[in-house]
């Protein structure tokens, strides 16, 4: 698991992204500027200032990576992002951006590759 700022650029969806979320390899959840998770991995792009007004052009990037094999399919990314946005909550907290960062307790994913028009 690791955090570590990154410019919010990366939070804008491109090409590659709507391919990977129709193709059914990308699942988007809405968290933070952004979350996605992948088979073997999260992350999460999530605003966090105590500057006034808030640092421009800047997101915190929380990501989890892992090989376990147990976790696998939709449950799989459910469950890494789960355990990665309670780590940014924990994060958010103690450098008190909680309550604009936009990690709420429970949340939904965006997109249902498996229900895409792309996907039969």
């Amino acid at each position: 698991m690791f955090f570590r700022w990154s410019d919010i650029e990366v939070t804008k969806p491109h090409s590659e992204t709507t391919r990977q979320v129709r193709s059914g390899q990308l699942t988007l959840y809405k968290l933070g500027a952004r979350g996605e998770a992948r088979d073997n991995g999260a992350t999460i792009y999530f605003p966090c200032s105590r500057e006034n007004p808030p640092r421009s052009g800047k997101v915190l990037r929380a990501g989890l990576w892992t090989a376990n094999t147990k976790l696998t399919g939709q449950a799989g990314r459910n469950a890494r992002v789960t355990i990665l946005n309670a780590a940014a909550r924990k994060i958010a907290r103690q450098l008190d951006c909680l309550d604009t960062a936009n990690l709420p307790e429970t949340f939904h994913k965006i997109s249902d590759p498996q229900r895409s028009p792309n996907n039969g």
